[in-house]
Order: structure tokens, then sequence, then C-alpha cells
């Protein structure tokens, strides 16, 4: 780079610099990886570091692309704004990380040069599922259902039916995650008609899975233990994680029902199918899910018996688990753990309270939409453990950067369809070329750019994501 500035050789300068940015990122990363590896929270980092993790590699990042921009390198401009997405993704916007997924994802699409309608259209349909899939995994329910919803009907219009059964499926699911069961029954109906067109094993294991957490919310017994045995007996022996998610999955709902109603039948299989996914999981190696769901049950089931010894261990036990990667069992398992551990006062109770409070807080934060919020925690299990800890979620509203611009609906519009990776924003239903023209000079006077890659550049930074 310092070559670069002393010849003059600017392109080449704007290179080294869009480098560095990626080399900075990487740097950060391995840096916040090894404080995680050492005991660290990374959700905790993320919360307190917030947008000045990553300070330096967008700096580096922004002065390349003001070269290419100088320039006129539309390719560099491109290049040097995928690499500026990556150093902002930890920055908040109204979709959360999710949204800064989206943005780098569309980014990248748009690189992609002359491609078919229809190749844009599947590139579009999965771009949509992946972010239900991110947002109904990472506790942002109200987003995962618009871009679900989104990726339905882009699976639908293309014909393919595999996907239309994940999107309908995810759908259900999500509305689950805030009690909605009667949503979430037409959904399963629609990823059941998709399912029919697909031959598919794996598929009709991922059906019954889907129908047991339908029915474990409806607090159905019977219905909640054919469908998992089921989705075990789909598995067979090959799948073997199938069949361990299944029965862990088996064992903590027969656990949460039988407890809340002093089931003994119901809690005596979830005991014994408890025990069974433990064996079944000794022989594959790491830190696995099931294996924490099975511990929670066996807390919960001790717990009901009165033996607050074996709850507390099974308790610690199930708080072995990758709580970045599988939030929502770890959701579960802290509610097992919470209701044990903190109340009797264990060890274990201050941190475990601090840890749900933070967790909390941050889904407070990322779910926009207030009637999901309220719904979201109001699911008796999530209640129950926002009594134990003390925890009351706002009523959504976020304050408003003082600095940021305000923009109408249709300059925000213009924003997201650049931001798209569109080689020119969608006039507007009521305006000729000629208007949306005249509306674009107007944004670009408004926020004080020349260019389309300006604006881009502008939407990363704001947050404004993919449309």
């Amino acid at each position: 780079m310092d070559i670069a500035r002393e010849v003059g050789a600017r392109s080449e300068e704007a290179d080294a610099l869009r480098e560095l940015a990626v080399i900075e990122h990487g740097r950060t990363a391995r840096s916040l990886q090894t404080e995680v590896d050492e005991g660290a929270s990374r959700l905790e980092l993320l919360m307190t570091g917030g947008s000045e993790l990553l300070a330096k590699a967008k700096g580096l990042a922004e002065q390349a692309f003001h070269i290419y921009e100088q320039l006129g390198d539309r390719r560099g401009s491109m290049s040097s704004l995928i690499s500026m997405a990556y150093t902002h993704v930890n920055d908040p916007t109204t979709s959360g990380m999710a949204g800064r997924l989206e943005h780098i994802r569309a980014l990248h699409h748009s690189r992609k040069g002359e491609v078919t309608e229809s190749q844009r259209a599947t590139d579009d349909a999965l771009m949509l599922y992946s972010i239900h899939v991110y947002a109904r995994t990472n506790a942002q329910p109200d987003l995962a259902l618009a871009r679900g919803q989104q990726a339905f009907d882009a699976a639908q219009a293309l014909g393919d039916r595999w996907l239309e059964c994940l999107a309908a499926g995810g759908l259900a699911m999500t509305y689950l995650t805030f009690g909605a069961s009667e949503e979430s029954t037409p959904w399963l109906d629609r990823a059941a008609k998709a399912a029919m067109s697909v031959a598919s094993t794996s598929m009709a294991r991922r059906m019954e899975m889907w129908r047991g957490a339908h029915a474990a919310s409806r607090g159905d017994s019977p219905q909640l233990i054919g469908h998992y045995e089921r989705a075990a007996e789909l598995a067979g022996h090959k799948n073997l994680g199938g069949r361990c998610e299944a029965y862990s999955a088996l064992a903590f709902e027969c656990a949460r029902l039988g407890a809340a109603a002093g089931d003994d039948a119901l809690l005596g299989r979830a005991k014994r199918t408890a025990l069974e996914t433990l064996d079944a999981v000794r022989p594959i190696s790491g830190r696995l899910p099931w294996e924490a769901l099975a511990h929670a049950a066996l807390a919960l089931v001790a717990q009901a018996e009165g033996d607050g010894v074996i709850a507390a261990e099974e308790a610690r036990s199930s708080l072995d688990i990758d709580t970045e990667t599988q939030i929502p069992i770890h959701l579960q398992v802290l509610w097992a753990a919470g209701r044990i551990l903190i109340p009797q006062g264990e060890p274990e109770a201050a941190a475990l309270t601090q840890e749900i409070l933070g967790g909390f807080s941050y889904v407070n934060m990322l779910i926009s939409d207030p009637d999901v919020k309220s719904r979201w925690f109001d699911v008796p299990d999530r209640r129950e453990l926002a009594e134990i800890v003390g925890f009351q979620p706002s009523d959504g509203s976020e304050a408003s950067d003082p600095d940021a611009l305000e923009l109408s609906d249709g300059e925000l519009e213009i924003l997201r369809s650049l931001a798209s990776g569109s080689s020119s924003a969608q006039q507007s239903p009521d305006s000729g070329a000629n208007g949306a023209d005249e509306e674009m000079d107007r944004l670009f006077a408004k926020l004080g750019i020349g260019s389309e890659t300006e604006a881009i550049e502008y939407a990363i930074k704001a947050g404004v994501t993919w449309r």
C-alpha cells in the first residue's frame, strides 16, 4: 500500500486497502474467537463491543471504496462495498444481524453478472429461505415470518415442492416459538401437502418432528409421543443424529408436560427416553444439543419427584451446551436449569441469572413487532423464567439515531432497491422513468452523494437492508 501511494498508483492502493480490510476483519474475528474459547460469551462481546469491534476494518474498506469511486471503477467499488458490509455485520439494523446477512448476500448476488430470470428467481428464493432459517433459529420470529412467507410464495411460483415444504414447515415452527399453535396448523397442512410430492424419508421424518412439536405445544401427549416415535423410526440406525434428535425432544416434552400435570406415566416415559438418548449419543463426539436436552429432561423429572440433589446435578450437566449455535434448545435448557438452580440458591444461580437476563435483553432488542414480542415473552416457560430472574420486556420502541436523516418511505424504498443489488432503483408506480430519475436525484442531494454505489455505502452504514 505504501509503495502504491508513493508512485501514485491509486487503483493498486485501493486494492491493497480492500485486502487489508479483509485481513483486519479476519484478525478481529480470530481474536474474538480466542476470547470465546477462553470462556467469554460471544453474545456479551457483541453487545458490549458493538460497532467498535471492527472500526479499523471499516476505515480501511471505506478508504478503498472512495478511491475506487474517484477512479470510476464500479467493479472495484462493489467489491469494497462487500468488504464493508462484512465489517458492519455486528452493527444494529431493524432486522438485527440477519438484516446485515441479507445485505451481504444481496451484494454478492449483484456481482453474478448476467443470469437468466429463472436463475435469479431461484437464487432469491434460496436467499429468502436462508434468512428465514437464520431468523427463526436466532430468536427473530417477526423477521422469520416475513421471509418465510416470501420464501414459500417464491417456491410455489418456481414449482419447487421441496423448498415449499421446508418454508411452510419453518413457518409452522416459527409460530410455535411464540405460542401461536392455531396459526401454526394451516402451515403444517401446507407442508404436508407439498411433502406428498417429495419422495423422501428425510422429509417424512421432518414432518413427524414438526407434528410432534405442534402436539407438544397443545399439550397433546399421546400425539406428541406417536409423532416423535415415528420420527425416530424413520431415522433408523443409519441416521443416529436424527434418532437422538427425536428421542431428546420426546424426553423433554414428556418431562415438561408430566411435571406440569403431575403425571407419573409421562415422567416415567421422559426418564426412560432421556436415558436412551444418552446411551445413543455416547458413540458420537462433541458437545451435542440432544445430550443437554436429555439432562434437562432428567432434571425436570427429578424435581417433580422431589429429589433436589439429582435435579441440580442434572441441571448443571444440561448447561454444557453450545449456546451460540443451539439457541432454541438452549432456551429450553435455561428454563429447566433456571427454575431448579436459581430458586435453590445453588452456586451457579448468580451467573445463570445474569446469563438469562442478558439473553432476554438481546431478544427484546431483536424483535421489532410489539405483538410478536409480547406473545414471545408470554409463553408460559419464558414468563416463568422472566419472573424468576426479574426481567421486564420493554414495549419495543428503540431510540432513534439523532444523527440519522429522516427519510420518507419512498426514499427508503429507493435505497433498499439499490442495496438489494439492482443496477438502478425501481421507479414508483405513479412515476415514469423521468420521475424516477428525479426522485433519485433528490435523494442523492439530500444524502450529499453523487452515485448509486455511494448510496449503497450509505445504506450499509445506516442499516437499510434488503427490501
